[in-house]
């Protein structure tokens, strides 16, 4: 909020930390189906069977890592609003923990999903400098 913590309102803390369980949850959406997407276009693009077979257990994988990130959200705190509201007596998931396992694991998906193409790409009959430029298209997706 730009301002340092011991001079925002308990109920503006409050606020926030409600926006965030919210957001969380639209964010952790939308790491899954931006995912999805990459491997629905990967699967169009890529006829070799088991290319395809390898898509489809990434798949598998990016929705149920987000059905499981997702609950693992919904389910932090007990109750549920001891997430944003301090007064309330509960018990918590250690947050650090969970935000570094979320982030690890995205980023390695991350890599895999770009690693993907790769193999299949260095198959193709083109001149290395077509592949290689190939590649480059696919390092900017990544960035």
């Amino acid at each position: 909020m730009g301002r340092h913590v011991i001079v925002v309102s308990p109920y503006d803390q409050m606020m926030v930390r409600k926006g965030d369980y919210i957001f969380s949850h639209f964010y952790d959406f939308a790491l899954v189906f931006v995912k999805l997407g990459i491997l629905a276009f990967y699967y169009r693009v890529f006829v070799h069977h088991v290319f395809r077979t390898v898509v489809l257990a990434t798949s598998a994988f990016v929705l149920a890592w987000g059905i499981g990130i997702t609950v693992t959200l919904f389910l932090a705190c007990r109750p549920l609003n001891a997430y944003w509201d301090a007064n309330v007596p509960g018990k918590c998931l250690m947050m650090v923990t969970f935000t570094y396992f979320t982030n690890i694991s995205n980023l390695i998906t991350d890599i895999w999903i770009f690693l993907m193409p790769v193999p299949m790409i260095w198959h193709l009959q083109l001149q290395t400098k077509k592949k290689l430029l190939l590649s480059l298209i696919f390092c900017i997706g990544l960035a």
